[in-house]
């Protein structure tokens, strides 16, 4: 590449020097604009410009400010001056008021943790630290730790309107040439990061790029830049090399104006459109990710498509968002570059970082390699794209770096892994994948390793840049049939790894933004809700926050606020003042349920849902007084509903009002009918889904539960219970009633995956009468059935063939179980609900054991103890047969196996 670049050309050796640039305009064109910035927050308001006279008598200001507080610095010495603030012009006044005054300006990276910015104080020997009001507390824990005085940073409208004399500054090119100008530092991809000293020749020589030739018919992009708009909007942070250099070069070296974002607002997709289209730009400099965002809505491209050009960089675009915008009629220009490097006189990357003592690294090299790859253009030559890196780094989407082996090798130490991948390449943040010591059985296993990392986890990501650290919902096990990839000499093969988990690592960063990771909120007062969000963010690693802080003014970095904005998109469920909806509250069993729901001190209110005009108000106080139950309804709100329907068949009012309070749903509304075929349910199958969809929509994380049935596993063979587990093979449950329950559970489970609703299905047993003495066992059960049968023939059957097993539960047991497990009782996070439960007794009896007792009950009307056999028979013969088949849904072959109706 660096043969076939040309020469430079000889005219103008030096530079001019930038505060004698300043100078020389403010003197005989005062009024020239220097750059425009936002009247106020909303771009929409109007955008003034600062004079060179104002930005003259800013740097002045700074100038003398310096002097006054810590006197003028010996010859040679230049002491660092440290500055944080708000991403306004006052980082440029600052950097040119320090070279005047004989300082060098130190620009930290805001989202840098303390341990970092103190590293570099100490690197630099810096004891001065300015800032604007606003960061005061951000300084704070600095100035706890180490010795520095602090100088609040005037307001910028005082800045630039105070007068102040001038401030001369004499020295020739040739004196000051290797004098400090600014220290940035590196991004930390390779450990802590390191300072980068720019001395006055390197930023003076940046003028010389005007009189580059052309080289096979292109200029270099500086030139045509300036060619081809007059005011570019300048998207780059100005403490970044990115945006820092292009307001030099723009503004000293090509004299036009640029325009800044927003200071006290983040560069938002919607913030940045609204500020190009109301600034008066003709060109824009951004971001990758920004401008990956802002050209997803195709009516924002049309505002990009007005500019000259929207340059980016700070990471790549992706290929399918450059083509978009390619193809829209956006021309885009891409830059590339390090705070490293700067393009020499043969436009090969040449490492030119000048250290303090005024030598160069490597000058005995031709060449240095940056670890940068290149494709050459198939068809065009000279013309390359860049490729990626050939080391470990990797590199987001908003051009942040991470050398991830360290926070590999401290999560790797868990004593239950192997080994620990950070991947994330073009993405907002990291991931890791996880590599367990030993195989994990299922998907519990999997998350119980997770949970078992995090505190770990937590150690590395306090040793790491804060663009470095993993979040929980962005962790995964490596799947035991994709061993990673590794050398001979068993190393991890970083590059055919993550392509091997590209599919999963796609997935996670899409489940991520999908549902998100919930933090607990608070929320029954002011005072809770504001202790609980400084929890939260102490929690993610941000300093100290007052109340009114302004949390982006406080260096609260992008990925922070992401993750602040997922933790507060839903919270937790609430469990001492809960509203709990419940389908189907009028039969046997919701009555119960609802009754429970009544007394429990937990519940606020409950939501009854059920298909009766009234929503079975008037039935539910027949039946619960028959059945001894509470009939006072201060709690209860009765609606009706059509579950098969979109949003329940509800209005929007009653509909929004139960997204906005539901904490839990108990879906329990069901016909019990073994006639029925399983499409027969596909209404009721529908309304799961519906059910569903209120608890996705939902402000809170609902609990959704479903009353399922031992029915959806009644082919179950083996002789083990029945686990607690999905069973995807629809062949375990008879057509019918229990195939539905069964394809119910399965549609609910795949919902959850995909959007992180918690569910759980309750597989119920039989349901038995209550233990109390009011109430009475529900006639449509076939036990009730059966002894009113062998009541009227007269004899009792000695067993129930291959359901003799007695595993019954009371009903209020029942009740009580399902609340229990769907976190109505016992306060449980969210997290642990979401699996199988099976509702029966786990004290079993037989038939047998039963007769005497039933014997004792009913006395001389049973006659005789016979089989089962025998029973069918004498009921085939009777009268009654017809009238208990009709009403009971009680029905038998010749065989000794009743096919009866189980719940």
């Amino acid at each position: 590449m660096g043969s076939r670049s040309p020469q430079l050309a000889p005219t103008a050796r030096h530079g001019r020097q930038l505060v004698n640039n300043l100078d020389e305009v403010a003197r005989n064109d005062p009024l020239r604009p220097f750059v425009f910035s936002s009247e106020s927050s909303q771009p929409q308001d109007g955008w003034e410009s600062i004079n060179f006279r104002e930005a003259e008598k800013g740097v002045n200001n700074v100038a003398h400010e310096l002097v006054r507080a810590n006197g003028r610095p010996p010859a040679g010495v230049f002491p660092t001056v440290a500055y944080i603030g708000p991403n306004d012009v006052r980082y440029i006044l600052l950097i040119l008021g320090c070279s005047k005054a004989g300082y060098k300006a130190l620009l930290v990276f805001p989202r840098n943790t303390d341990d970092v910015q103190l590293h570099l104080f100490k690197e630099t020997d810096c004891y001065i630290v300015w800032h604007p009001a606003c960061h005061a507390k951000v300084v704070e824990p600095w100035l706890g730790r180490r010795e520095m005085s602090a100088t609040t940073m005037p307001e910028l409208v005082t800045l630039s309107s105070t007068p102040v004399p001038d401030f001369p500054y004499n020295k020739t090119f040739e004196e000051a040439e290797w004098d400090p100008f600014v220290v940035q530092h590196t991004s930390g991809s390779t450990g802590f990061p390191q300072p980068v000293v720019v001395r006055q020749g390197m930023s003076s020589g940046q003028e010389n790029y005007r009189h580059w030739p052309d080289f096979n018919g292109s200029s270099l992009a500086h030139k045509v830049w300036a060619v081809k708009a007059d005011r570019m909007f300048n998207g780059m942070p100005l403490f970044h090399a990115a945006g820092l250099w292009i307001f030099i070069i723009w503004r000293f070296y090509h004299d036009k104006p640029l325009a800044l974002p927003i200071a006290d607002q983040p560069m938002s997709p919607d913030i940045i459109r609204r500020s190009i289209t109301f600034s008066g730009v003709d060109a824009a400099f951004l971001v990758s990710s920004v401008l990956d965002a802002v050209g997803r809505p195709e009516k924002w491209i049309a505002v990009l498509r007005k500019l000259a050009y929207a340059a980016f960089g700070e990471g790549s675009l992706p290929t399918n968002m450059g083509n978009k915008l390619a193809d829209s009629g956006v021309l885009l220009c891409n830059a590339i570059g390090s705070t490293e490097s700067v393009i020499s006189s043969l436009a090969q990357v040449t490492v030119l970082t000048c250290l303090q003592n005024g030598s160069i690294p490597f000058y005995w090299l031709n060449e240095w390699s940056t670890i940068d790859t290149f494709k050459p253009h198939p068809t065009v030559a000279d013309h390359w794209i860049y490729y990626g890196r050939l080391d470990n780094i990797i590199v987001f989407s908003n051009g942040e770096k991470l050398n991830p082996v360290n926070m590999e090798d401290m999560v790797a130490c868990h004593p239950r892994l192997k080994v620990a991948l950070v991947v994330g390449q073009g993405q907002f943040q990291p991931a890791m994948i996880l590599e367990p010591a030993t195989p994990l059985a299922d998907a519990d296993e999997e998350a119980k390793l997770v949970d078992g990392v995090l505190g770990t986890m937590k150690k590395a990501n306090k040793a790491t840049v804060a663009h470095g650290r993993i979040t929980k919902d962005l962790a995964m096990v490596a799947r035991p049939e994709k061993p990673f990839s590794r050398s001979g000499k068993g190393e991890i093969q970083r590059g055919q790894t993550t392509k091997l988990y590209a599919d999963e690592i796609e997935e996670l960063y899409n489940a991520m933004e999908q549902a998100g990771q919930v933090s607990s909120l608070d929320m029954t007062s002011d005072d809770a809700l504001l202790k609980s969000l400084h929890t939260l963010f102490e929690s993610i690693g941000s300093p100290s926050l007052e109340p009114d802080t302004d949390f982006f003014s406080a260096a609260v970095d992008s990925l922070q606020v992401m993750t602040v904005t997922r933790a507060t998109n839903k919270p937790e469920p609430s469990f001492n003042a809960q509203t709990v909806i419940v389908t189907g509250s009028t039969g046997s069993l919701g009555s119960y349920l609802l009754d429970a729901l009544m007394a429990s001190l937990n519940v606020r209110k409950v939501v009854a849902l059920n298909r009766d005009k009234d929503g079975g108000r008037s039935n539910q106080e027949a039946w619960n007084r028959r059945r001894g139950l509470a009939t006072c309804w201060d709690k209860v709100y009765f609606l009706h509903a059509d579950l098969s329907s979109h949003e329940l068949g509800l209005n929007s009012e009653a509909y929004t009002r139960l997204q906005r309070e539901t904490d839990r749903i108990i879906h329990n509304a069901w016909p019990v009918n073994f006639h029925y075929f399983t499409a027969s349910f596909a209404p009721h199958v529908a309304g799961v889904r519906h059910v569903f969809d209120l608890a996705a929509s939902a402000q809170k994380r609902a609990a959704n539960m479903f009353i399922s049935s031992r029915a959806a596993v009644d082919r179950w063979t083996s002789r083990d219970a029945v686990p607690e587990t999905q069973f995807s093979d629809l062949s375990l449950s008879s057509p019918g009633y229990g195939r539905s329950k069964a394809v119910s559970s399965l549609e609910l489970d795949a919902g959850a995956e995909a959007s992180g609703v918690r569910c759980a299905s309750v597989r119920l047993g039989q349901i038995g009468g209550p233990k109390s003495a009011e109430g009475y066992w529900n006639a449509a059960e076939y036990i009730s059935s059966l002894i009113k049968s062998s009541v009227y023939l007269g004899i009792l059957p000695d067993s129930l063939g291959s359901i003799n097993a007695v595993d019954w539960m009371p009903v209020e047991d029942m009740a009580s179980l399902i609340l229990d497990v769907a976190g109505v009782t016992v306060d449980c996070p969210v997290e642990e609900i979401g699996r199988y439960f099976q509702g029966v007794n786990p004290q079993t009896t037989t038939r047998q054991a039963q007769v005497p007792a039933i014997l004792e009950v009913y006395g001389d009307r049973y006659k005789q103890v016979v089989s089962l056999g025998i029973w069918v028979a004498a009921l085939e013969k009777s009268e009654l047969v017809l009238r208990i088949r009709r009403r009971t849904r009680l029905f038998f072959t010749t065989g000794d196996i009743p096919a009866v109706c189980r719940r």
